[in-house]
């Protein structure tokens, strides 16, 4: 696989969250495919994820934003730099991070997904395990989005 067809499957895969489209994010990755949050919830096979995306989307969940910054890749392996955005159970989410997808007979088989680390009041509260949210993210509530 070139680089230009890993691209296009990461784009895929990204396009497919933003849409809530199950159907076009199960396409584009393996059947055995393995996806891992940044803040440890592990998906394993494309029946599991397809029901995390039936829940996420049955919930209301959205993504907001998904901007890549840099993608790279070499050798079945591409990383990319990103921002994320979304809102999960009516509160605001952002996070910096970074994926890692592993690529086997033309699909997505692996994505690893890793979040900055910057200590701020709103990764603390991720740390104490804030139930709202599937995905690993800077906490905004809705009431202080967009103040100073």
């Amino acid at each position: 696989m070139d680089a230009q067809h890993a691209k296009h499957l990461v784009s895929e895969y990204i396009e497919g969250w933003r849409a809530n489209d199950k159907t076009r994010i199960l396409s584009v990755v393996a059947d055995e495919c393995v996806v891992i949050e940044s803040h440890g919830p592990t998906f394993l096979g494309k029946q599991e994820i397809a029901r995390w995306l039936d829940d996420w989307i049955k919930q209301g969940s959205r993504v907001t934003k998904w901007d890549v910054s840099s993608f790279t890749y070499e050798k079945s392996v591409a990383a990319a730099e990103w921002v994320f955005a979304c809102e999960c159970l009516d509160v605001h989410y952002e996070i910096i991070g970074a994926s890692i997808f592993r690529f086997s007979d033309e699909v997505i088989s692996r994505v690893t997904e890793y979040r900055s680390t910057k200590e701020t009041e709103a990764n603390q509260a991720l740390q104490r395990n804030d139930p709202g949210c599937h995905v690993s993210c800077l906490r905004t509530p809705r009431a202080s989005r967009g103040r100073g």
